[in-house]
């Protein structure tokens, strides 16, 4: 049997510290359901004002590559 991916989320966070614990939550809790991250996938984006995001921030030992734009459902979501 293939694995269950948790497929096209999005959060909307105030800090890297916020999305360290959301992506942590979300993996967690997605496993109890045995559906799984793919963090190669997961992308981290500043939209707005403030200071850029460091380029390749660890959550749970997995890289998370930082993105100035991205395409989510078939949509560009660009940080400008």
């Amino acid at each position: 049997m293939g694995r269950v991916y948790a497929d096209d989320t999005t959060f909307f966070v105030q800090s890297v510290p916020d999305a360290a614990d959301h992506l942590s939550s979300f993996s967690e809790l997605s496993s109890v359901l045995s559906m799984h991250m793919s963090w190669p996938k997961t992308k981290l984006q500043n939209l707005g004002t403030g200071n850029q995001l460091p380029t390749i921030p660890m959550f749970n030992r997995n890289v998370v590559e930082h993105v100035d734009d991205f395409i989510y459902l078939g949509s560009i979501q660009s940080s400008d």
